[in-house]
């Protein structure tokens, strides 16, 4: 979706021990074939035990309204650990816990091309436009984290050909 290969994916949960349900979605789906597909994961997940779902949101009011409306047609609890955190002070602690993240994909009417391929760090931060989020909070950026030092985790670095999303 956002530029990402699957295999870092895959490596990354892989090292985390965690399990993995993905959701492939055609090229440019509707929200009803989204909705459909979304909910044929979660039914399979309830079955399979699940009752809570987490989400890195920090203030977007109309997503998280729509994620609980969906999960609480099955019982499902939302969890949004950083919900209106200030986003400077969010990546900022991220930097200093020693999480390493790259710039995977922009939106091209924010941020031109060199972004994509850049770590996250403070030169990052200063270099953003006043008007991009410094957490990506409105799609402006994506990120692959591909380090978490206090959980000796070093996923597989990624380079490859630099992506932009067209707005």
């Amino acid at each position: 979706m956002h530029g990402l290969r699957r295999e870092l994916l895959e490596r990354q949960i892989e090292e985390l021990g965690l399990p993995l349900t993905t959701i492939e979605l055609p090229e440019q789906p509707t929200m009803d074939e989204y909705n459909n597909l979304m909910e044929q994961i979660v039914i399979k997940l309830k079955r399979q035990g699940y009752t809570h779902s987490g989400f890195g949101d920090i203030f977007l009011e109309d997503l998280r309204n729509y994620r609980e409306k969906q999960l609480a047609h099955f019982s499902i609890k939302c969890c949004f650990p950083i919900w209106k955190r200030d986003s400077k002070e969010l990546i900022t602690e991220f930097i200093k816990l020693g999480f390493k993240a790259i710039v995977i994909c922009i939106k091209s009417d924010l941020l031109d091309a060199s972004f994509v391929g850049r770590e996250i760090d403070a030169n990052f931060i200063a270099d953003l436009p006043a008007n991009v989020d410094p957490c990506g909070e409105n799609g402006e950026f994506h990120t692959f984290v591909m380090m978490v030092q206090y959980l000796k985790i070093q996923s597989l670095y990624y380079r490859r050909k630099k992506l932009q999303r067209i707005s």
